[in-house]
């Protein structure tokens, strides 16, 4: 186990496209660390770059006070499990696993040593003589990880592991995988687009967007706080409505929003504000579970009026589509489903000022 630090790395390719540029971040001993972000965004360049199989322009990654930036890949240490597996079809999974160790000269009887407890870590052990064509894909996951951490790697470099397995086998696996990073004591990083999958297997989540660092935190910190409107509308569903804030107050704004067609204006309340200035054009999120409806007005509640496009059971709560006076669709979780709302219904949407999460310009 040791602490991985990467400061102010840049990579480009072909001399003009920039994929990361000026990323930096720590992950400390023993933690799991997601790099989260959409296609493009250059979170495999920096999982890459950290195995060595990229160098960068600029910036440096140490491994505890090691530089290990311009080192091969076999010098650093390092355990990776691919997106596609890339499992030989030649040979066992045994093989599979020993082949590693093959590479770094270990002597045969610690080789099946490790490949022994390897397979046993994974709960493959009976797997050992299988060839890969026998396997599902659940299973040859598990051989991909079980050779990653048979070299018993300093750090566990994970590049979108589950993307080829379905939905209940994944949410499966990041379980195993989290408790196996855990039991292991392994500095781990991962990459994913998968915003539940992040939540789910990280201790810390690093999101990304164009090759440039977003935000940095605990799971709860990007979810509950976060630092732009990328962050808050990437992790997690949300509405983005476009409001003019006409007062401030400390850290208290009200928001107005234009009816369409009277040109009249509404007025909500927002207590969660991150670059917002007077008059400032802002960009308000708001996650569909958090928006509350009822169907009269209450001058004590934070309401603005919407009227029902859709409505869609989904068991546990309805999902309803709402258009807002200016015209804006914005969908609502509703668990408590006491009051039967209906198709062209006028309703009352409320929420909590402090969860209005409030962008101006420059944190877009």
């Amino acid at each position: 186990m040791v602490e991985v630090r990467v400061e102010n790395l840049t990579k480009i390719f072909d001399g003009e496209v920039i994929a990361v540029q000026d990323v930096s971040f720590k992950v400390e001993e023993r933690q799991i660390l997601t790099l989260l972000g959409p296609s493009g965004c250059g979170k495999s360049t920096i999982l890459r770059t950290i195995a060595g199989f990229n160098i960068p322009e600029k910036g440096r990654v140490l491994f505890g006070d090691r530089d290990v930036t311009h080192l091969p890949p076999q010098d650093r240490y390092t355990g990776m499990c691919f997106q596609n597996y890339a499992i030989w079809p030649h040979m066992s999974v045994f093989k599979n696993i020993e082949f590693g160790l093959q590479i770094r000269e270990i002597e045969e009887k610690e080789r099946k040593k490790r490949v022994k407890n390897a397979l046993e870590s994974v709960r493959m052990e009976e797997y050992g003589e299988r060839m890969p064509n026998e396997l599902s894909g659940g299973q040859q996951q598990r051989v991909a990880l079980a050779r990653a951490l048979v070299v018993n790697p300093d750090v566990l470099l994970l590049d979108e592991p589950l993307s080829n397995l379905d939905a209940k086998l994944r949410i499966e696996s990041r379980q195993k995988i989290r408790d196996l990073v855990k039991e292991m004591n392994l500095t781990a990083i991962y990459v994913t687009h998968d915003q539940a999958e992040a939540l789910s297997i990280s201790d810390i989540i690093a999101v990304l967007d164009r090759g440039h660092l977003r935000q940095i935190g605990t799971p709860r910190e990007v979810w509950e706080n976060p630092e732009n409107a990328f962050v808050a509308t990437f992790i997690g569903e949300a509405n983005t409505i476009n409001m003019v804030a006409t007062s401030i107050d400390g850290n208290s704004a009200h928001l107005e929003l234009k009816d369409a067609e009277s040109g009249k204006a509404h007025t909500f309340k927002s207590e969660y504000l991150k670059g917002v200035h007077l008059n400032d054009k802002v960009a308000v999120v708001i996650r569909p579970e958090l928006m509350f409806v009822s169907k009269s007005k209450d001058p004590t509640l934070n309401q603005i009026q919407a009227k029902v496009r859709s409505v869609m059971y989904f068991g546990t709560f309805e999902r309803i589509v709402a258009v807002l006076p200016d015209q804006t669709d914005v969908v609502i979780h509703r668990f408590d489903q006491d009051i039967p709302i209906e198709l062209n219904d006028n309703i009352f949407i409320h929420i909590n000022p402090k969860l209005v999460y409030t962008f101006g310009p420059e944190n877009l």
